[in-house]
């Protein structure tokens, strides 16, 4: 086997374990060299956040507050319209006074009914008489 042929792991396929060929593994590894890696190819290995991705996330968050800030506006309107909205009580109280109302209309309807005379005239007020022999009469 040729030093160039010597795998990473001096141990893999060969079943030698001696220090000799971990050595002679070492030696290959370093006579090819490793490249320069620059700190971002490290960063990106680490799972780091780039630049970029840190733009991209803090405008995704600016998105989110402005959306978050329209919906506390919304929700600020909406909490003064309730405001405004009558209560329980405050219903309770109409609808007394509606019954109230109610009452009052029927008391005045029969005092007006008691009050005019009966008369013969079962017609509604302002319908005119019309007959062929006279003009109409108002």
């Amino acid at each position: 086997m040729q030093d160039n042929d010597v795998p990473k792991n001096a141990a893999e396929g060969t079943g030698d374990t001696s220090a000799a060929s971990a050595a002679r593994a070492t030696t290959v590894i370093e006579e090819r060299g490793r490249g320069d890696v620059s700190a971002a190819t490290i960063g990106r290995m680490l799972g780091l956040a780039t630049l970029t991705d840190l733009t991209l996330l803090e405008k995704k968050v600016e998105l989110l507050v402005s959306k978050i800030n329209l919906l506390v506006a919304k929700m600020d309107k909406i909490a003064s319209a309730i405001q405004q909205v009558p209560s329980g009580s405050d219903l309770e109280r109409i609808d007394v006074q509606i019954g109230a109302l109610k009452v009052l209309i029927k008391d005045v309807l029969v005092a007006k009914s008691v009050q005019e005379p009966a008369t013969g005239d079962d017609r509604p007020l302002g319908e005119n008489i019309v007959s062929n022999a006279s003009e109409p009469k108002e």
